[in-house]
């Protein structure tokens, strides 16, 4: 299974965590492809990363950003078919089947604004467009977003981006995976994996990491010396994806 990473022009850590999720990638992850970094690839990555430039938009969203990478790999190639969607915060803690990684479900519909979730005014903003971009679409709108590698097909590509333009508020932009999931989801039947979103916030907790085998993090993270000592404990030794 092909891996694409969307990386920003600086996570504000020297991109870190890049290096990280690429290590455990390395150490846990079985049955892995290609890997592909779009978007600001740094020009520490080894020649057996492939590399796609994609500038980001200023007029347009983080979230815009990120899914006009995902279409730019590909349309560029540099993906094909199914391959796994992946943000620089997402690390394995255990052995791991790329091939075999669910489709997860966190609920049957993505939540409107007025109903109480979790998270910033601007991403629960984000979701609500996405919900009502795909309702409006004639797609189901299941909340399918976690903070790990998600499945997505090249072959939705057209039809995603007709359902993100489509939305009422396109320089917002739609959340990546879900459109992508629930357009797939009306042309094949899925086996949906029921979920809670991996948990991110202060307050890491080494042993649920290492139970649940995936997680990810935050930037307040990087000021708790718990959660640095694992990582340079787990992931200290650098990679084949990293040069030298």
């Amino acid at each position: 299974m092909d891996v694409l990473y969307v990386v920003g022009p600086d996570s504000g850590h020297e991109n870190r965590e890049l290096r990280w999720s690429l290590r455990s990638l390395e150490r846990f992850g079985r049955n892995v492809g290609r890997v592909v970094v779009a978007g600001y690839p740094p020009g520490w990555l080894a020649p057996c990363v492939a590399r796609l430039p994609v500038e980001r938009r200023e007029t347009r969203s983080k979230f815009r950003n990120i899914f006009d990478c995902v279409l730019a790999a590909i349309e560029d190639g540099a993906v094909r078919d199914e391959f796994l969607y992946s943000s620089d915060d997402h690390f394995l803690a255990a052995p791991f089947d790329l091939d075999a990684t669910p489709f997860y479900l966190r609920a049957p519909i993505l939540p409107e604004l007025g109903r109480p979730h979790r998270g910033e005014q601007k991403y629960r903003a984000h979701l609500e467009n996405t919900r009502n971009a795909l309702l409006a679409c004639g797609y189901g709108a299941r909340e399918t977003c976690v903070h790990a590698n998600t499945r997505l097909h090249a072959a939705d590509a057209a039809e995603a981006l007709r359902v993100a333009d489509a939305s009422a508020r396109p320089r917002l932009g739609v959340e990546t995976t879900c459109v992508f999931q629930n357009v797939r989801a009306a042309r094949e039947a899925l086996p949906w994996t029921v979920a809670r979103d991996v948990r991110k916030g202060p307050g890491f907790d080494p042993d649920g990491a290492r139970r649940r085998g995936i997680f990810t993090c935050c930037d307040e993270n990087f000021d708790e010396p718990t959660f640095i000592r694992f990582m340079e404990a787990e992931f200290g030794r650098p990679s084949r994806y990293e040069k030298g």
